[in-house]
């Protein structure tokens, strides 16, 4: 069986990267720098379900997108979840938060509704996003 995107994670993301063993995406909220990193791992749903060798390489490339993406975006936290109630497909969340964002210090999911980026503000931000995508490309 091969690898298939769960159609949410296509759907709610702008794809900056993909790879053999990846695919990244961006979140697309304005509000919050949210990249969602998934591991092209035919029914994996939990860190578990994948090698040892791909579990330490998804942790050190989440790892490495987060203190980029932290330094690139001026973050004040990052936070990085994989939660999979929604869309059982693996994949982790890699978001900078900001003293002061739509949802500070609280949890990000359920509040408000997503501000798509128009189309200057998203080319801003993937550029920005250019040293991440290398890491996956």
């Amino acid at each position: 069986m091969s690898f298939k995107l769960d159609h949410r994670l296509e759907q709610d993301g702008i794809l900056l990267a993909e790879s053999e063993q990846y695919v990244l995406n961006l979140v697309n909220d304005s509000r919050y720098i949210w990249l969602v990193l998934i591991p092209k791992a035919t029914n994996a749903k939990d860190m578990f379900d994948l090698t040892e060798e791909q579990q330490i390489d998804l942790a050190l490339k989440s790892n490495k997108i987060g203190r980029i993406i932290t330094e690139q975006f001026k973050g004040d936290k990052f936070n990085i979840a994989s939660l999979g109630n929604m869309v059982p497909q693996l994949h982790v969340h890699l978001i900078v938060r900001t003293v002061g964002d739509a949802a500070w210090p609280g949890p990000i999911w359920g509040v408000g509704d997503a501000v798509p980026y128009d189309s200057p503000q998203r080319e801003k931000v993937i550029d920005k996003l250019r040293a991440v995508v290398n890491l996956i490309s």
